[in-house]
């Protein structure tokens, strides 16, 4: 993981795409393994990312910090 101000970098195995769109919004859960826990959600503001990927992809995803939520 990297930070820069408020932009930050995350590297990790997608563990599964979140269908209740959490924030309304494309959401990734991101792990260390295909089968682990996640550490990382991602929400991004359009389908284009959301759609490209799938279970088990290795990514790297890059943008602003907005909040923890204890359940990640």
């Amino acid at each position: 993981m990297t930070e820069n101000a408020s932009n930050i970098e995350v590297k990790g195995i997608v563990l599964r795409k979140v269908s209740d769109r959490v924030f309304g919004q494309p959401s990734i859960e991101l792990s260390e393994a295909p089968t682990g826990k996640c550490y990382a959600l991602c929400v991004f503001q359009d389908e284009s990312v959301y759609n490209s990927v799938k279970h088990g992809d290795e990514i790297s995803v890059r943008g602003n910090y907005l909040v923890v939520y204890e359940g990640y």
